[in-house]
């Protein structure tokens, strides 16, 4: 009974021999947003938590003084940023 549980997913599209790309350009955001309510778990709260918190974490870098230096350059005098040229070559 648990393997079937597994496969359901998959032999449920071939049995209604639905294609994934129309399905999936069919959906519209209140479709979504029902789907998510109906099949919510308050499990599911954790693992938008962790999302949440990678995504924000994974959102800066550190920006070496040669990357600073070119965007100064690059807003100073964006025709030359655009050939480029490297700040040597000046």
């Amino acid at each position: 009974m648990m393997r079937a549980l597994y496969q359901a997913p998959n032999s449920a599209m071939k049995d209604f021999l639905v294609a994934t790309l129309p399905l999936i350009s069919g959906l519209t955001p209140g479709i979504i947003a029902e789907i998510m309510k109906v099949t919510f778990y308050p499990m599911d709260i954790l693992f938008y938590a962790i999302a949440v918190y990678e995504g924000y974490r994974f959102s800066f870098r550190q920006i070496s003084e040669d990357e600073l230096w070119g965007l100064a350059m690059a807003k100073a005098d964006p025709n030359r940023a655009m050939s480029g040229q490297s700040q040597s070559s000046a």
